[in-house]
This record gives C-alpha cells, sequence and structure tokens, in this order.
C-alpha cells in the first residue's frame, strides 16, 4: 500500500504539486465565477413571473450558490468534502459508485451477447 502512495506523485506530478494543485483551484474559480455570470445572465433575460419566474428564480440561485462554492472551496476544497462524505456514508458511496458503474457499462458497452 505504501509503494502505490509514493508512486502517485510520480506518475501525477502536477496533481501533487502545489502549483498543480493551485492552477486546479484557479480553474473551479473561473468555472464558478462563469456560472455566477449564467444566473445574472438568466435573472436579467428570462422571465419573472408566475411559474417560469419561479423555475428561472431558483435554477439561477442554484447555479450562482454552486459558482460561489466552486470559487472559495476550488478543487482541492471539493475533493476534500467528497472525501469527507465518503467517510461519512462509506456504504452509500460504495453501492452510488457501483449503480454509477452499472448505468455507465450499458450506456457506453451496450449489449454483448
Amino acid at each position: 500500500m505504501d509503494q502505490r502512495r509514493t508512486s502517485v506523485p510520480q506518475e501525477f506530478p502536477d496533481v501533487a504539486s502545489p502549483s498543480g494543485g493551485a492552477k486546479a483551484d484557479e480553474a473551479a474559480a473561473a468555472v464558478g465565477r462563469t456560472l455566477e455570470s449564467a444566473a445574472d445572465t438568466m435573472r436579467t433575460h428570462l422571465p419573472h413571473e408566475g411559474r417560469a419566474g419561479a423555475v428561472v428564480e431558483a435554477l439561477s440561485g442554484r447555479l450562482e450558490a454552486s459558482g460561489v462554492y466552486l470559487e472559495e472551496e476550488g478543487l482541492t476544497g471539493i475533493l476534500e468534502d467528497v472525501e469527507a462524505l465518503i467517510r461519512q456514508y462509506p456504504i452509500q458511496a460504495l453501492l452510488l459508485g457501483l449503480g454509477t458503474g452499472y448505468l455507465l457499462s450499458r450506456l457506453v458497452g451496450g449489449r454483448h451477447g
């Protein structure tokens, strides 16, 4: 197990280095700003009244919240949050991974028969 841990930085030096993490965080922040901009555009150009307005407001609010989260946390913060969720709910995470893998295999692999 220790051998794999020591080989990861050699296989993926950009991810393991501080500058690689900083670049990933900068990219996540840029995506976050884009999401916030999209939320503002939705609020400006789409209807405000009725059910459509409620949907636009809910969607733009979620986009904006996601953008703020990406800007504040960056990729490293997201990875830490995912790791914490997996540690808190290991069985559910395993089942989610298995289910996702099964669905992807059905979508990509088709039927072999």
